[in-house]
């Protein structure tokens, strides 16, 4: 029997529930400055008044399949690429970029600390992360950074 695929909207909450569950305490415990707000979607315009804010997109969905030994058993998945993206703002360029590094790492190791994002998914990937061309507005540089996950889970095992 196939197991049903997960909406797309409850990927993207349960992923920004285990960001606002569990990343304010590791960021604490790092002494960084805490998060002002965690978004579902990709801000349009950057605001740096508003770092350090955490955002998480869904850009792309895709199917696998992985056929067995030629036969017709085998495994569909639902891969879902998932983006999250951190900030990080300041007068102290060196000081605002260590801390954009430590966010990154931080989110990593709490969306790998649970990998299946409240069982919708099977595991969490991570994949890569993208750190953004520094700008500054008035006297503070901001900057932010992007990393790329899979999210993937099974829907189906084919039948013999």
């Amino acid at each position: 029997m196939p197991t049903p695929t997960t909406p797309t909207n409850a990927v993207v909450a349960a992923v920004v529930d285990r960001l606002e569950s569990a990343l304010p305490a590791l960021v604490a415990a790092k002494g960084l400055p805490a998060i002002t707000e965690f978004l579902d979607y990709d801000p349009a315009l950057p605001q740096p008044a508003k770092a350090p804010q955490v955002w998480v997109d869904l850009p792309e969905e895709s199917r696998s399949e992985q056929p067995r030994m030629g036969a017709s058993v085998g495994a569909i998945a639902q891969m879902r690429t998932v983006l999250v993206g951190v900030t990080a703002a300041g007068q102290d360029a060196s000081l605002a970029v260590g801390h954009l590094r430590a966010y990154a790492d931080l989110i990593r190791q709490c969306l790998e600390g649970d990998p299946t994002m409240g069982g919708e998914a099977a595991w969490a990937k991570w994949q890569r992360t993208n750190f953004s061309p520094s700008f500054a507005q008035g006297n503070h540089l901001f900057k932010e950074a992007v990393l790329t996950f899979e999210l993937p889970r099974r829907v189906r095992r084919g039948e013999a």
